[in-house]
């Protein structure tokens, strides 16, 4: 880290910090998670993990969002790839869904729960999230694949409570149902898309 600024410094740490609590996740789980053993493996001490992010709620929280950033951005990605209403939203929502099965669901609980100001920036993704669907229906609208009176920003909330009302009956299985979950979501939304296809 030499020639780098103390800002920099500071930056590549709490990145360090973050990407070896993502991998000690994905190796052992919530459980296997404590403070000591993250510093210890990121080469950090472990006051350090609590000068960057307080506790490890905010450790986990920033491991969370930076998988569903980089989860939304590979969604409208391939969502962005069709040019077909339904296969995009299959994309979009296959890519979403297969993130949640990927044994994060402690985390993902613990988080979605969670009050304060991490409220305030899952409900910044979603928006996010929201917004490529309502881009995607655009699009789809423009090629008049939807009629032209249709509420695209309004669909595409529809479509975010469809997902999340599956994706939180999923999350509450013992095994994550991904496929069946993929289906029933787009399902219900044709069902409210029924009106609006063109």
């Amino acid at each position: 880290m030499t020639g780098l600024t103390r800002q920099e410094k500071k930056a590549d740490t709490r990145m360090r910090i973050i990407k070896t609590a993502a991998d000690m996740l994905q190796e052992n789980g919530l459980d296997g998670l404590k403070t000591s053993q993250l510093a210890k493996a990121a080469g950090v001490a472990e006051g350090t993990i609590f000068s960057h992010f307080g506790n490890m709620e905010g450790v986990l929280f920033e491991v969370y969002k930076l998988e569903v950033q980089i989860t939304l951005q590979q969604a409208a990605q391939s969502m962005r790839e069709s040019t077909k209403l339904w296969e995009g939203l299959e994309r979009y929502t296959r890519v979403i869904i297969e993130y949640y099965s990927q044994g994060t669901g402690p985390l993902i609980k613990r988080i979605l729960f969670t009050e304060g100001e991490v409220s305030d920036q899952i409900r910044a993704q979603v928006r996010e999230l929201i917004g490529y669907v309502d881009i995607f229906l655009q699009g789809q609208r423009d090629k008049k694949a939807l009629k032209a009176e249709a509420n695209c920003f309004r669909l595409a909330h529809i479509y975010y409570s469809i997902t999340l009302a599956h994706l939180i009956v999923g999350l509450r299985m013992e095994t994550f149902p991904k496929e069946d979950l993929i289906e029933h979501i787009l399902f219900d939304f044709r069902i409210v898309m029924e009106g609006q296809m063109a």
